[in-house]
């Protein structure tokens, strides 16, 4: 996703909210694992937080990483534009393996549980 002028005016500035809250360029560097020499040339740049620094940065001042980066961490009340099939919710790690047939109905209208896969002998 491309960010807008304005979205990276107002990441920018989370990013510069970040420095603010850790204290200074050295110490937010510190914090996070990198030079102070590259949030130095960040800021200068106007160029946003690396994507690798972005969560280390939010555990350490509490700007959200929504805020950061919101062209990697939109919000989850926005709409996504588009999803990668790793980034589908039936990928993520935690979801729900596959569910077990649901019960049909037979012809008198009673529930049974299908007793065999109807997938069964089908090449693949």
């Amino acid at each position: 996703m491309t960010l807008t002028p304005a979205q990276h005016d107002s990441a920018f500035a989370a990013f510069e909210r970040a420095v603010a809250a850790a204290g200074s360029q050295s110490e937010l560097a510190r914090l996070i694992g990198c030079t102070p020499a590259n949030i130095h040339q960040l800021l200068k740049a106007r160029r946003l937080l690396s994507a690798r620094f972005v969560i280390p940065a939010e555990s350490a001042t509490g700007v959200s990483r929504h805020d950061l980066r919101p062209d990697l961490y939109p919000r989850e009340d926005a709409p996504a534009l588009h999803q990668s099939p790793a980034q589908h919710p039936a990928a993520h790690p935690s979801a729900p393996a596959a569910q077990a047939p649901l019960p049909s109905a037979g012809v008198d209208g009673s529930l049974s549980a299908p007793d065999t896969d109807p997938l069964e002998g089908m090449a693949a």
